[in-house]
């Protein structure tokens, strides 16, 4: 049967189009938009990779084609779709048309979405347009799971993206790792038993191979040196700081108590009963301390310094002359104090631990430490 060569005649006969290549659409964009083209190009693709684009009809005339969609809107699909026309002729496109309002220039990104969808056609070599088939002429699909849509990834592949509140709509830098590996290779190289292959007369390197082997260590470019420089890259820790990297191993707290308590008194049974609630043995006390060792951070560190006696408090304890009633009724209180200059210590410990550090010559780590109660 001989096509049909009227205006108004509607077929989903493929052959009438001539042959149109991704590369053609994108050449078009950049060619007519007022801009670089590639947020038309990005949109476009994005609406047809979506299946924003159906209704897709060819209107055949003596020199060419008239091609009719129409494409969903990108906010509000509740709404009637936006009509998108493209006259072909030649192999060119002599006029492009689009009901949103940037489409009245004919170059927006439904356009581009309409040229994308034609092209993916011509691509699979089909002749004529697939039918367009209704979500409820489809089997129901209510029984099968729509399947995880997140995924796992890398901290260092994350990036964290924010948004102009004046402009939501443009794109902002964002924030992501800068790890990055300096030193070429996948892995160290072993400079020992490279050596060790070298003519024994050389005196220099007899003496630089040693029978000792640096111990390696996993770490995100392979097996390197403990202690290596890939270490610094890190940011600076605020719970610790590690100079000595041979004992790197936090001592268990308590520590033996080798102070003398000579005070002896003796309880009423509702004090006993108070006192044995809060005694610990020796394990629990050096649970408490590992627990504990993001202190005020930590909801465990203020529960267990609720009903004992800090050694914060210890010398006003001692000092004190006058009736200890309201000083037992002050230390009981569960309000939360912090005065300017504890939060200026809090934030200065870093850096008083970086001094202290200095002070020692580097010969010494720093570690956090949690509660102590002596068992």
């Amino acid at each position: 049967m001989a096509a049909s060569t009227t205006n108004g005649t509607s077929s989903k006969d493929l052959s009438h189009l001539p042959d149109i290549s991704f590369a053609f659409v994108e050449e078009f964009i950049r060619k007519h938009s007022q801009s670089s083209g590639k947020e038309q190009m990005t949109k476009g693709f994005k609406y047809y990779s979506e299946e924003y684009v159906h209704s897709v009809s060819v209107h055949p005339d003596d020199t060419g084609c008239l091609v009719k969609g129409k494409c969903f809107r990108s906010q509000r699909k509740n709404e009637s779709p936006h009509d998108v026309k493209i006259m072909l002729n030649g192999g060119q496109i002599e006029y492009s048309f689009c009901t949103c309002t940037i489409g009245q220039s004919g170059y927006c990104g439904h356009v581009s979405a309409l040229l994308y969808q034609l092209a993916h056609y011509k691509s699979l070599k089909m002749k004529l347009i697939p039918t367009d088939i209704a979500k409820t002429s489809l089997p129901q699909t209510w029984h099968v799971p729509r399947g995880q849509k997140l995924h796992g990834e890398k901290a260092d592949n994350i990036v964290v993206q924010g948004y102009d509140r004046e402009d939501p709509q443009r794109a902002t830098k964002g924030i992501k790792s800068t790890l990055y590996n300096p030193i070429p290779g996948n892995e160290a190289i072993n400079v020992n038993d490279l050596l060790v292959q070298v003519n024994d007369m050389d005196i220099l390197f007899d003496t630089v191979v040693t029978e000792h082997r640096t111990e390696l260590v996993q770490t995100e470019f392979g097996k390197f040196p403990k202690g290596s420089i890939l270490s610094y890259q890190q940011k600076m820790a605020s719970d610790y700081l590690l100079n000595l990297m041979d004992n790197n191993s936090f001592p268990e707290l308590p520590l033996k108590n080798v102070m003398i308590n000579n005070f002896e008194t003796v309880l009423m049974k509702d004090q006993l009963k108070k006192y044995d609630s809060l005694k610990v043995t020796l394990l629990e006390s050096k649970e408490i301390e590992e627990g504990t060792r993001l202190q005020s951070n930590d909801p465990k560190w203020h529960k267990i310094r609720r009903d004992r006696i800090t050694a914060s408090h210890a010398g006003e304890i001692a000092k004190r002359r006058a009736d200890g009633a309201k000083l037992a009724e002050r230390l009981q209180s569960t309000r939360h104090v912090q005065t300017a200059a504890m939060k200026r210590g809090i934030e200065c410990e870093v850096t008083a631990a970086q001094a202290y550090s200095k002070v020692m010559n580097d010969n010494v780590n720093l570690y956090p430490c949690g509660v102590i109660v002596n068992p």
